[in-house]
């Protein structure tokens, strides 16, 4: 329920984002940010493809880890999430861009949707043919690896990479140490190999 909730916000926070592009201003991480927006900058998107990329994948593993995990710590994640993967956008002037939206908690969930259910397969965007979600979790790391890499090098693009790989190392290890304590994420349908 949550998911949907949230996915429903980051939806309506990209149109507030659009009218009064002042907000996204306002929200957006920077080495002089103040420290709400490390929170804040995860609900606002710059584009629509961004935004809508985020509430896809969002919305297709979000569900499953909530029902993993609880209604209860599902939110306190999400927020942790967000400011952890925000962090070093404040602390070092990583780019000149600043750091916004929901991209470091997707891959979070990604990831934990991964270290839960490491056997199952995925279909990857409109593609017909399903993957192991292990492969596709490796293959997506290491092209953020590689594209942060050659940003660091070439300043090739605006992507918080960064950010994108403390969410997926994160969420990996948030379910590999939840899952040893929750016995029935093991006996469940998704987890055959």
């Amino acid at each position: 329920m949550l998911t949907k909730i949230t996915s429903a916000i980051l939806i309506a926070l990209y149109f507030v984002g659009l009218f009064y592009p002042e907000t996204i201003k306002a929200v957006s991480v920077t080495t002089s940010s103040e420290w709400w927006s490390l929170f804040a900058y995860a609900f606002f998107h710059q584009n629509i493809f961004h935004l809508l990329i985020n509430v896809l994948v969002f919305y297709s593993f979000g569900q499953v880890v909530e029902s993993a995990i609880g209604k209860r710590e599902f939110p306190q994640v999400l927020i942790l999430s967000a400011f952890i993967t925000s962090l070093p956008y404040w602390i070092f002037p990583l780019s000149e861009l600043p750091l916004i939206g929901f991209s470091g908690v997707v891959y979070f969930v990604f990831a934990a949707f991964t270290g839960f259910f490491p056997y199952i397969s995925v279909s990857v965007l409109f593609v017909k043919t399903s993957f192991p979600v292990r492969l596709v979790f490796f293959t997506i790391f290491g092209v953020e690896a590689g594209l942060f890499a050659a940003n660091l090098i070439l300043d090739l693009t605006p992507i918080a990479h960064i950010s994108h790989l403390i969410g997926l190392s994160l969420g990996l290890l948030y379910a590999y140490r939840k899952r040893g304590s929750m016995t029935y994420i093991h006996t469940s349908n998704f987890d055959k190999k």
